[in-house]
This record gives C-alpha cells, structure tokens and sequence, in this order.
C-alpha cells in the first residue's frame, strides 16, 4: 500500500513542519478596500445643485414650508420638484405623475392634435 511507504525520514519531516506556528506571508503594504462604501452625504438639493452658495437657507426654507403645510393639517406635505433628485424627477416624469400647469396645458394640446389627427384620416 502507498501510504505505508512513507519512510521515517520523511515522516520526521512532515511532523516536524505541522507542528511549528503557521506563518503566513503578506505584502509590505496591503490596500485598504471595503466592500461596501457610502459617500459621505451633502446638503445639496440636486446633483447640479453642488456649487450654489444659498444651498443651506434654501433648503431650511422647504423644510420649514414642510412643516407649516403639515401643521395646517395637510396629510402629506406632497412632493417637492426643488428636493427631488434628478433621478427621481425623471422617474416622476416616466410615470406621468408630474403635476404642472404648463406640462398639463401642452398634454391637452397634444390629445387635441391627435384628435384632430384621428379626424381628418376616418
């Protein structure tokens, strides 16, 4: 059999090796990396909004008008296009759920052109 092969000698060796402290081998200077990193957070409004220097007093007055509109007894103080980030206007904007009179009034005049579209080819 292969295993009873081993001669003394070598099974000195093995011996000896497995009972000295394992010692392990690093680079001089190992990176620090995390697996997971959050950016440290920014009183900004928007991503484009970095550079202003009237961020901080802009912000406090939508966070004040937040609590008066939730003090007057308003459920939700709604959703403000100022806060939002650009992302999540333009998920907003996706949905169809943007609220603007000016938005509003060009739908209008697009169904009233489709309709009229519609018209003129039946």
């Amino acid at each position: 059999m292969s295993f009873l092969s081993f001669s003394r000698s070598r099974l000195a060796r093995v011996t000896a090796l497995t009972q000295q402290p394992c010692r392990m081998v690093l680079p001089a200077s190992s990176p620090q990396s995390s697996s997971f990193h959050s950016p440290a957070s920014r009183s900004v409004l928007k991503e484009s909004d970095r550079h202003r220097d009237d961020l901080g007093s802009e912000i406090d007055k939508h966070n004040q008008d937040q609590i008066n509109r939730h003090k007057e007894g308003h459920e939700k103080a709604g959703w403000v296009e100022e806060l939002a980030s650009s992302s999540e206007e333009n998920v907003k904007a996706d949905r169809g759920e943007i609220s603007d009179p000016t938005f509003d009034k060009i739908q209008e005049e697009i169904k009233k052109h489709a309709a009229q579209g519609k018209g003129k080819k039946a």
